[in-house]
């Protein structure tokens, strides 16, 4: 084990480069999780390693390595199990990797590290190569101390949950500091609005699945730029803040405090609003649509 230190606290990093580390750690896997039941976890970190390898004489620098080994660990663990454990990284690259999560936001509306900031994280990586990704369903960075806070406001959490039903992962945080936070379990309210849209992301169950098997047969991420299916359309092209869920779901998430519409471009073709059913025929425009709580602006393709 190698000591370090990061944000703040102390961690050690295995040698999973050393073939014996890395039987080592597969099977302490082996035995407390997957024998234990677990279907899955977060494999964090990988990125923290510094930038000079102390143990070995190696000539390459292993901080670029490192997330590579620590997550071979992973797929090799998916291997021995037929594929059917679910583990998620924020460190690696393809093929390596699994699902991967934005990483962590900030509980607030911010533009570059709030709720607005996961949807430019999620087009950005799909045209990177990463096929599979999502969010931490209310954020995660949030503090309080004294005059100052940055805490999770139900309006937060309800628009966060609203985006994420509609991408391949559907997966709650409590966030750095939980008891500052509104949780899906603070009362009946918060409970019965994350029910209802959990309720959503399972009936797409089957698209999401048809959407995950084009990752491997057409190579497309499963949250996509609009880039992708409209090529011709030049309108597109500077769009980052909706996107498609798959060739048939386009999401126009709201992203601003207080916001009950949403501005967001339809391509040329026939929508259908995926909650109130109604059709909208667009030559390829922009559009304000209603977006109360509870009832985001998403369309599906007809």
């Amino acid at each position: 084990p190698f000591l370090m230190k990061a944000t703040g606290f102390n961690v050690h990093l295995l040698d999973v480069a050393n073939y014996g580390a890395h039987d080592w750690v597969l099977a302490m896997i082996q035995k407390n999780l997957v024998e234990n039941g677990f279907s899955g976890w977060m494999a964090d970190f990988g990125e923290w390693y510094p930038f000079v390898w102390r143990n070995r004489a190696n000539i390459f620098d292993l901080h670029n390595q490192y997330p590579n080994y620590w997550n071979n660990v992973q797929q090799t663990m998916r291997n021995k199990n037929a594929d059917t454990l679910g583990i998620f990284m924020r460190s690696t690259t393809q093929p390596l990797g699994h699902i991967y999560w934005a990483g962590d936001q900030n509980t607030n509306w911010q533009k570059h590290d709030g709720l607005p900031s996961l949807v430019p994280a999620l087009l950005s990586s799909g045209l990177s190569g990463i096929a599979i990704n999502h969010g931490d369903i209310g954020g995660f960075t949030s503090f309080k101390k004294g005059l100052f806070k940055m805490t999770r406001s139900r309006e937060l959490l309800y628009r966060w949950t609203e985006l994420c039903a509609f991408t391949p992962v559907f997966r709650t945080h409590e966030g750095l500091a939980p008891d500052y936070n509104m949780q899906v379990y603070s009362d009946t309210a918060c409970a019965k609005f994350f029910a209802r849209f959990s309720k959503i992301h399972d009936d797409l169950h089957p698209y999401i699945m048809r959407t995950y098997r084009e990752t491997q047969t057409e190579h497309l991420p499963m949250v996509r730029h609009l880039m992708l299916h409209f090529p011709d359309d030049p309108n597109v092209a500077d769009l980052q803040y909706q996107f498609m869920l798959g060739s048939e779901i386009l999401v126009l998430p709201v992203l601003k405090k207080g916001a009950k519409t949403v501005r967001g471009y339809l391509p040329k073709g026939r929508w259908q609003h995926f909650f109130t059913k109604k059709i909208t025929e667009s030559k390829g425009e922009w559009q304000v649509f209603e977006a109360p709580l509870g009832q985001p602006a998403v369309f599906w393709r007809l």
